[in-house]
């Protein structure tokens, strides 16, 4: 028990100073610019993946338009980030805002473009919640990652039920609402617990 107290109370840099503050919020800023660059590349990379796979699964004909539609408006996302993160100063000197601002902008298009194929009853829209987790990676105070988390939470719940106000009516959409809520917490506690690792 007295081993379990000294640990709570236990800081891990006592004579941290503003020095070293501003020089890990430069880490910061550019360990995101770097995890923005790759991780653009990769998902454009997946996305150009996914038509060729078609040819294996043979989707059903009756959501080819929406994918192709929601394939073309994910990759030019990605595709503008990527340039901005890798060609704009502005853009990577605000590296940790913008990259909030590419993922809100991600996960609302993502709600959006599922909203065309029906309703939170279907397994669609509970698909894109795994997205959530990797914000965990983005190394952002606590603070900063709640408000992170409630706007691209918050972008993929608009992205979905705005637009198709017959989705609120569903059964299932207080409870998939609930499971965003569920995994944005779950996200702001392991990517805590690895911004204090760091």
């Amino acid at each position: 028990m007295n081993a379990l107290l000294r640990i709570e109370h236990l800081e891990p840099w006592p004579d941290v100073t503003t020095e070293d503050e501003a020089a890990f919020t430069h880490y910061a800023r550019e360990l995101t610019v770097g995890y923005a660059v790759r991780a653009t590349l990769v998902l454009a990379a997946c996305v150009l993946l996914w038509w060729p796979v078609d040819l294996l699964v043979a989707p059903d004909p009756r959501y080819g338009q929406v994918f192709s539609g929601l394939r073309t408006g994910f990759f030019a996302i990605q595709a503008w980030a990527f340039v901005a993160f890798s060609a704009s100063a502005f853009v990577r000197t605000h590296a940790l805002v913008a990259e909030v601002f590419t993922y809100a902008l991600t996960m609302g298009f993502l709600g959006y473009a599922l909203g065309h194929l029906g309703g939170p009853e279907l397994p669609w829209f509970a698909d894109t919640f795994v997205g959530l987790l990797p914000i965990a990676l983005i190394p952002l105070s606590l603070r900063a990652r709640i408000v992170a988390l409630v706007v691209v939470s918050a972008s993929l719940l608009l992205g979905h039920f705005l637009p198709f106000p017959d989705h609120i009516e569903s059964a299932y959409a207080g409870g998939q609402t609930s499971f965003v809520v569920f995994t944005a917490v779950v996200s702001v506690v392991v990517g805590e617990l690895i911004h204090r690792t760091v």
